[in-house]
């Protein structure tokens, strides 16, 4: 049976936010500040489910479920679906869930899994979660579950936005993929391990082509940047644990290629008039173009490099 597609659309307007059976990080500030209102304080809201015949945002039944310290998530059913006796039901189960363990990250994650587990036995449209406590549920294992509904993470900070994913389905189509900013610290490191490492493939071309010892050195250094570079960049992309943006590694490698060219300039430089070479005629072009072809070929694929260190991250997380 295929699953069916959450939808979201103000009235009036074009755009429309699709959601599946998952987990997902919201950041459009509109759409939050719809979402994380109670539903019986959006009656003028223009917030509608497209999906379900255009009822409106406040049309459901909505249970509230806070988590001590933790957020609260806010869980929408159709009218029709959750009757007076599976709402008792529903409550009963959520009320069991409540203990007197000391609280920590770990155990408020467990108590969001068990929550989803009575939750997908319910079958609700879809649930908020705003994790604005002191603790704070790791999403990456989160959104390992197996859902039966879509889970919104509302992410209330202020950031300034690039892109947003068009589906292709539509050009007016928003799909639900998170945003990012233009600009973060994590980006100028990013961009400093490729300066420091393609300084170092410019240094060690230049070392091998004069037959140096120290080449050997050089060499190591550029590999042990470019594999800093690779940890450095699924740090930023998957920081958030969940569906990163498809376009945030093509913008993250603008950085690299910066780096690239401000460490083989600086490598240029410092091996034409700090190193020494007993060559003759010593072909610069040469060893600019192969340090240039190795440099993006090494710190360009971190790109793609970075999802096989998640993936083994995840693995052993999960072990």
């Amino acid at each position: 049976m295929k699953k069916k597609t959450l939808c979201f659309q103000f009235k009036n307007n074009d755009h429309k936010f699709l959601f599946e059976d998952k987990v997902f990080v919201i950041t459009d500030k509109k759409l939050i500040k719809e979402l994380e209102k109670p539903a019986y304080k959006n009656t003028e809201s223009e917030l509608i489910i497209s999906s379900m015949n255009e009822t409106p945002i406040y049309d459901v039944i909505q249970v509230k479920v806070n988590l001590s310290e933790t957020g609260y998530f806010l869980v929408s059913f159709a009218k029709e679906t959750l009757t007076e006796e599976k709402r008792k039901n529903l409550l009963e189960e959520i009320t069991s869930l409540k203990s007197k363990a000391v609280q920590t990250n770990s155990t408020q994650l467990k108590k969001t899994r068990k929550l989803l587990e009575i939750l997908n036995k319910f079958h609700p449209i879809y649930a908020t979660f705003v994790n604005n406590g002191i603790y704070k549920v790791n999403l990456t294992k989160l959104s390992e579950e197996e859902l039966k509904f879509p889970v919104l993470v509302l992410d209330k900070k202020d950031k300034k936005t690039l892109f947003r994913f068009k589906s292709n389905n539509s050009d007016k189509v928003n799909n639900s993929y998170s945003s990012f900013s233009l600009f973060e610290g994590d980006y100028l490191f990013i961009m400093l391990f490729a300066l420091l490492g393609s300084f170092g493939v410019f240094t060690a071309t230049f070392e091998i082509m004069n037959k140096q010892g120290i080449a050997i050195f050089l060499s190591i250094l550029a590999l042990a940047f470019a594999i800093v570079l690779i940890i450095a960049m699924r740090s930023s992309i998957y920081k958030k644990g969940l569906i990163p943006h498809p376009l945030l590694r093509y913008y993250l490698c603008l950085y690299i290629i910066v780096g690239i060219a401000l460490g083989t300039v600086s490598g240029f430089f410092v091996s034409k008039f700090v190193f020494k070479t007993e060559i003759e005629d010593f072909d610069y072009k040469k060893c600019l173009l192969i340090s240039i072809l190795v440099s993006l070929v090494a710190f360009l694929s971190s790109a793609s490099t970075c999802r096989l260190l998640n993936l083994i991250v995840k693995r052993k997380v999960n072990k």
